[in-house]
């Protein structure tokens, strides 16, 4: 790897407490001397499939669309030379801000779409530090990392609520839901459809509910100008209300750099764009060699009005959240859903019950952005209560220091036929009708955004 600040932030995502040199080990399409590079053929890589292989353990389909080495494994590793090369340059891939619509594959036969990163960077970061682990038991090193999450819980869950455009009964019928099951709601306010129920939220948050901002006029400007006053007027009004706000959801889950200059200039500590990255780790993005200095929460862009327009039923609907919800817990990923009060209100039942399951499994910690937000920047720092995760031979362990936890070794794959997932991606058909409502959201998004 050439980017030394790359490499630093994704050792810190990890938490890495025994670092060794691994310039030696992993090898991308950007390092200067690669590994069977005069050998491979570079050219269009549009997805990376992930096979049963330990590498993908817990690693998705990986879209890249960009030049890659064309590598029949997809990924090569020699155990004997302790070598593992990647097939595309983690630098371009981590840094890419391109945007389009994306379909989602965990259903068997319907697939709901969204506008989100077009790298699927969240699958790349674990690959990743897939990488690393493999590299540490070939050389016979127990791996050392802070564990995600406090208290030794195995997950996160973060219910995530856009208030758009509901109605006022939406908002408290959404809320009653979420006390009778025991589930805090990180609320983002479009302030200036909701501006007369601020003291509605200010009682919400007091309550310990997590109040945050979503916009005053709904939609994201091209400039930083039109940027910050939208987004200074909604924090005005807020702050009115008595409501101190820290974090930050862009309309449409829309990302583009002046706005993140917008948010660190009004004092933001965090936000979450699923156009900038999905079902990833906590991150400081990496854009053009500039950290940017705002914590990225990332979550899962599909809704159920997505699911909706895919022809899902409400069973269906529930079969998608659970298989979304086991894929995450099984390899101890944070699980960040997303919705809007009208569509909790409207499927009541369908929330209780995606609800009740995450409460049996026990061991997820049912949190909010904004707390979660702290735990991670305690975990930065490395405090006194600090959890390792330790692996080595004889198997996997969480340590707080007095207490030690044995961990099921990982090993699951991602849960899609991906020969019909290829047929779907690459299929002409497919693709045409994706692009006809593509255009048709990029219209109703304009339309709604427009201003008077």
């Amino acid at each position: 790897m050439k980017n030394k600040d790359l490499l630093r932030q994704l050792l810190q995502i990890e938490g890495l407490l025994n670092p060794i040199p691994i310039e030696d080990h992993i090898f991308d399409l950007a390092s200067s001397q690669t590994p069977l590079s005069s050998k491979i053929k570079i050219g269009k890589s549009k997805s990376l499939f992930p096979q049963r292989r330990e590498i993908f353990s817990g690693v998705g389909i990986i879209d890249l669309e960009s030049k890659g080495l064309l590598l029949k494994e997809g990924i090569y590793e020699n155990p004997n030379e302790k070598i593992i090369v990647l097939p595309f340059s983690l630098e371009q891939a981590l840094g890419d801000i391109r945007v389009g619509p994306k379909y989602f594959y965990f259903h068997p036969k319907k697939f709901p779409y969204e506008f989100v990163s077009l790298v699927a960077k969240g699958d790349i970061r674990k690959l990743f530090f897939n990488c690393l682990r493999q590299i540490y038991h070939w050389q016979g090193i127990e791996y050392q990392h802070l564990w995600y999450y406090p208290n030794g819980f195995r997950s996160a869950f973060i219910f995530r609520l856009d208030t758009d455009f509901a109605q006022e009964k939406e908002i408290k019928k959404t809320y009653q839901l979420l006390k009778e099951t025991g589930i805090q709601g990180t609320w983002f306010i479009n302030t200036k459809e909701h501006q007369k129920f601020i003291p509605l939220f200010a009682g919400l948050k007091k309550e310990g509910e997590d109040i945050q901002l979503h916009c005053f006029v709904h939609t994201l400007f091209p400039d930083y100008q039109r940027n910050y006053d939208n987004i200074l007027k909604g924090k005005e009004i807020l702050q009115g209300g008595g409501i101190e706000v820290k974090g930050f959801a862009a309309p449409f889950g829309a990302f583009n750099l002046p706005l993140y200059q917008v948010l660190a200039d009004l004092q933001f500590s965090f936000s979450s764009e699923f156009s900038l990255s999905y079902d990833d780790f906590p991150f400081y993005p990496v854009i053009k060699g500039k950290v940017l200095p705002l914590l990225q929460i990332p979550c899962h862009p599909i809704g159920v009005g997505r699911l909706l327009e895919a022809g899902f039923t409400p069973e269906e609907m529930l079969e998608y959240y659970k298989t979304y919800i086991n894929w995450r817990y099984q390899n101890y990923l944070p699980i960040f859903i997303y919705d809007h009060p009208q569509r909790v209100a409207q499927f009541p039942e369908l929330f209780h019950s995606i609800f009740n399951y995450l409460k049996e499994k026990g061991d997820i910690w049912l949190t909010t952005m904004e707390k979660f937000y702290r735990w991670w920047k305690e975990r930065e720092i490395a405090q006194e209560r600090k959890i390792i995760h330790r692996i080595k031979e004889g198997g996997e362990y969480l340590e707080d220091g007095e207490n030690i936890k044995s961990l099921p070794k990982v090993s699951i794959y991602f849960p899609a036929d991906l020969r019909r997932i290829k047929r779907i991606k690459f299929g002409l058909f497919p693709n045409l009708r994706l692009r006809v409502k593509g255009l048709l959201w990029k219209v109703n998004k304009y339309l709604k955004g427009k201003t008077k």
